[in-house]
């Protein structure tokens, strides 16, 4: 794992993920998901999903200096996605702000975190959504997964329980992106569509407020962007450069 300076010209950290004991018959050892989280003493950690189903833990010292502090250990599979509402409001204050940390594995179980510090996370509740996520996040009190299967399911947090759906994508869904201030998502599957959707929390209702095709190109990963970051930006598999939709 390598962690870069904002303008990604700088090596700040590295990291080599221990062999898996036993060792995996099946593929070679790697780190899938990468999330910020802030715990209950206001100290943020770095957390990072495993392929042995480990999630790694470090914590963010003066001048972005980390250090490995814990391993959390629940998940029996892969780890396919982690996510947190520090890491969706980009580590901005907000009232909704809090402690917990999401992750998915290759069984679809979505397990839900609460951060005391940075070397104590307890495992709250398990979410068996069936299909992996490729994406996850939290905001206002729920969890958004983004699937596999195309689809975005809304989980309060507070229970596990489902709020809604949205039937985003007619193939696997590579990326999601939150507004940092506003209740807005954007998606990128390999149906070659790119969408941004207004979640249904807070008293809003679901909508569809872009989509847009990318004929013949595989769109890989998609973000906010620009001035108060209503830009949206997608990449796409082997190409050479990325688009960006201007807000209007």
């Amino acid at each position: 794992m390598q962690v870069w300076d904002q303008a990604g010209v700088n090596l700040l950290y590295f990291w080599n993920l221990p062999k898996g004991e036993p060792p995996s018959t099946y593929h070679a050892d790697f780190v899938r998901g990468i999330s910020f989280n802030v715990s209950q003493d206001g100290h943020t950690q770095l957390c990072a999903g495993c392929s042995n189903g480990d999630i790694q833990v470090f914590s963010v010292g003066a001048g972005g200096l980390l250090k490995s502090v814990t391993c959390l250990k629940h998940h029996k599979c892969t780890i396919t996605a982690l996510g947190s509402s520090y890491q969706s409001r980009r580590g901005i204050w907000s009232d909704d702000l809090g402690c917990e940390l999401v992750s998915c594995d290759d069984q679809g179980n979505i397990c839900v975190w609460e951060a005391t510090s940075a070397d104590k996370y307890t495992c709250l509740r398990i979410i068996e959504g069936g299909v992996p996520c490729s994406s996850l996040a939290v905001r206002k009190g729920f969890i958004i997964a983004g699937r596999t299967d195309g689809c975005v399911r809304i989980y309060r947090l507070r229970d596990g329980t489902l709020h809604s759906e949205i039937v985003a994508h007619s193939r696997w869904l590579s990326a999601m992106d939150l507004h940092p201030n506003r209740d807005v998502l954007a998606t990128a599957a390999e149906d070659c569509t790119l969408a941004v959707w207004q979640l249904p929390i807070a008293g809003e209702k679901a909508a569809c407020l872009l989509s847009v095709c990318k004929f013949n190109e595989v769109l890989t990963g998609v973000a906010f962007c620009g001035k108060d970051s209503d830009d949206v930006a997608v990449v796409a598999y082997d190409v050479d450069g990325l688009t960006v939709w201007r807000a209007g």
